[in-house]
């Protein structure tokens, strides 16, 4: 299930990954987190999420700003410098691909979409990229313009579909 394309990871998917991460790495109980982005957490689901990612990550800054601002809001102030440092290693690991905001405002789409969406359509254009996002309408706009996305949904129900997910 793994693709080998370079693949944007938008924040719910990035932010499930990694808070998977970090509950395995602490023990911690899975009810706690519950939903992320009204997409239902579970270890399991983060574990298959990964896998499915291509080896090569991009993100935006614009995606980094919404997952530091998730993530603090998702495990707690008080628990954030522990998951930073649980998923910092991680984070090295992908490539931030920025774009000129002034770039971003003269798109036509800007309006319909904001910031960091027309970002992500925008890098994913120049580099040929798949889109792991939970943003319906992102993955709509993204296909409709001729590339390739996932949403997690989706992936979760093949998973299902295949077995490998128990729910």
């Amino acid at each position: 299930m793994v693709n080998s394309r370079v693949g944007i990871v938008d924040c719910v998917p990035l932010l499930y990954i990694l808070i998977g991460k970090y509950c395995t790495a602490y023990n911690i109980d899975e009810k706690r987190i519950r939903s992320i982005a009204d997409v239902p957490f579970t270890i399991e689901r983060a574990k298959l999420l990964a896998q499915a990612l291509p080896k090569s990550k991009l993100v935006t800054p614009h995606i980094l700003a919404e997952f530091s601002n998730w993530a603090k809001n998702k495990v707690g102030e008080q628990n954030l410098a522990k998951f930073l440092m649980t998923i910092k290693t991680d984070l090295e690991k992908i490539e931030e691909k920025p774009k000129a905001k002034e770039d971003l405002l003269m798109e036509e789409q800007f309006y319909k979409y904001g910031l960091t969406d027309i970002g992500i359509l925008k890098v994913a254009q120049e580099n040929n990229c798949l889109i792991f996002t939970s943003d319906r309408p992102l993955k709509n706009q993204y296909e409709s313009l001729g590339g390739q996305a996932e949403h997690i949904l989706d992936l979760f129900e093949r998973f299902k579909n295949m077995g490998l997910l128990k729910e």
